[in-house]
């Protein structure tokens, strides 16, 4: 009995453990393939030089090029999820207020 009433108290949780959980995941397979366009776009499509992952770990422009990708898309990515929270934290509020 003890656990549905813990289960009970869980409102946004699961669902905010759930985002995070896909978001982590996504990471590392995002990371190396915008390594790998960009290492496509400086050398002009050579696949078997940008298949190698040690040989352009150490170029400065792709690490470059990409880290600023990245950032760019984390924060075209920020825009709705801020949105998402804040109307879900009005709900959840407006909820936890019906019932007491």
């Amino acid at each position: 009995m003890k656990i549905k009433k813990y289960f009970g108290l869980l409102g946004m949780e699961i669902p905010l453990f759930l985002y995070m959980l896909g978001s982590y995941l996504n990471y590392p397979v995002f990371q190396n393939l915008i390594y790998e366009k960009e290492c496509l776009l400086k050398y002009d499509q050579n696949i078997t030089f940008c298949r190698n992952v040690s040989a352009y770990y150490d170029d400065k422009d792709i690490q470059s090029a990409s880290n600023h990708f990245y950032f760019i898309s984390s924060l075209t990515l920020l825009c709705p999820s801020i949105v998402t929270t804040l109307l879900l934290g009005a709900g959840e509020l407006k909820y936890l207020l019906c019932f007491k």
